[in-house]
């Protein structure tokens, strides 16, 4: 049995989130202790997380945790728009505008975070493009080894994982969930070939087909091939 630790930026409605779970769950099956670390406890799929998988907030002072724009500044403010928390929507747009590092999530006092007391067997930042998970695994978690998940690219998403380069090489393995970001990953970290590899999210099928019987739109049952796609209108979706 394994002590592994995840760590993500919370449990909202999202790709990463519904992997993790299917990942977790499976970890759980095979015998090992699983914990998800959250920089901040809250989103859709919250509910979705199963009771013997521990979900934890990453250990830090309110104030600081409310400091942190987490999705970036654009997901923060409009958060807090639709909280109508007008002041902290203002606060999170002058620290971006005075931010030099490049990263909304790292502009704050990162000394005042403390080490991850819980030592673990594989500690997992579970999604590379956040800066502070980024940051977090490499500087306050003690584990034996440490892994990198890879979800996005880095061109449409416009990320700079160069200027995070000093928090990477404690990375034993960088898992890439496509061939395609695999490849990306290394054009832009050639050294790193021999510890990245891909690894393709796991399907849930049972559940998956489960649901596609609970709903069976009426539209669909006429003959002819009918295409569908659930995801943000965005170009990196490639809907193209």
């Amino acid at each position: 049995m394994k002590k592994i630790a995840f760590f993500v930026q919370w449990m909202l409605c999202g790709g990463v989130e519904n992997a993790l779970i299917a990942l977790t769950k499976e970890l759980q099956k095979q015998g090992h202790d699983v914990t998800i670390y959250v920089i901040t406890r809250k989103g859709e799929f919250i509910n979705k997380v199963p009771s013997c998988i521990k979900l934890k907030e990453i250990p830090m002072d309110k104030k600081i945790r409310d400091s942190i724009p987490v999705g970036g500044t654009k997901i923060g403010v409009r958060e807090c728009i639709s909280n109508k928390e007008y002041f902290r929507a203002l606060k999170f747009l002058i620290k971006h505008r005075l931010n030099k590092s490049g990263f909304s999530e790292l502009n704050i006092v990162l000394d005042n975070i403390c080490n991850l007391k819980e030592q673990y067997d594989i500690a997992v930042n579970y999604h590379i493009h956040s800066p502070f998970l980024v940051w977090y695994l490499s500087e306050k978690v003690v584990a034996k080894k440490k892994f990198t998940w890879i979800h996005n690219d880095f061109k449409t998403t416009h990320y700079n994982i160069k200027a995070l380069e000093r928090h990477l090489v404690c990375i034993e393995h960088f898992f890439a969930v496509s061939e395609q970001v695999r490849e990306e990953f290394l054009r832009i970290y050639p050294e790193f070939t021999s510890k990245t590899s891909t690894a393709l999210n796991i399907i849930p099928v049972e559940d998956l087909s489960k649901k596609a019987d609970e709903y069976y739109p009426k539209e669909y049952a006429t003959s002819g091939l009918k295409l569908l796609t659930v995801g943000r209108l965005e170009e990196q979706k490639g809907y193209n």
